[in-house]
């Protein structure tokens, strides 16, 4: 898409699953991403977060409460506690 200028503006950027990591349609009305803040030592806030999407696949075969944990567990600065 170009703006007035003549500058690509508005760019479509397709997202991966981060279970399956396969393309997530853009028609996938039921795919979700989620932020999560990551902590330091001491429990406050960074300011950073890691992004995690999940397909309407997934998410329909009950796949991604479950991948949610490992995956944060697999991050180097996890600090899970549950």
């Amino acid at each position: 898409m170009n703006s007035t200028n003549k500058k690509i503006v508005g760019e479509y950027i397709p997202r991966k699953c981060s279970l399956s990591n396969k393309l997530i349609n853009n028609k996938d009305h039921a795919s979700i991403q989620i932020s999560i803040g990551v902590l330091d030592k001491n429990d406050l806030f960074k300011g950073e977060y890691d992004i995690f999407a999940f397909s309407g696949l997934m998410r329909k075969k009950g796949k991604s409460d479950y991948a949610i944990v490992n995956l944060i567990e697999k991050l180097d600065n996890c600090n899970l506690k549950i």
